[in-house]
């Protein structure tokens, strides 16, 4: 899963978690590339900004591929 570029859909937590993720850019609508994966956490891109988040944090965002629309990540 290293290099998948992915479209955010829907962000899947409470007020206060979503509120951190928006701080760091994340949205619904927004494109992100995974850079790096693994059981612990995973490094996404946001434009020209890395991000390192914990597989806890990730698990709350619904996203699609790009290249294949119908394939969820992380949650």
């Amino acid at each position: 899963m290293k290099n998948d570029n992915i479209i955010v859909k829907s962000i899947l937590c409470d007020k206060e978690n979503r509120d951190v993720l928006e701080s760091f850019g994340i949205f619904e609508g927004v494109r992100l590339q995974i850079l790096y994966r693994n059981s612990a956490n995973m490094i996404l891109k946001i434009g020209k900004t890395k991000l390192v988040i914990s597989k806890k944090i990730a698990e709350n965002i619904l996203a699609i591929s790009e290249n294949e629309s119908n394939r969820a990540y992380f949650s």
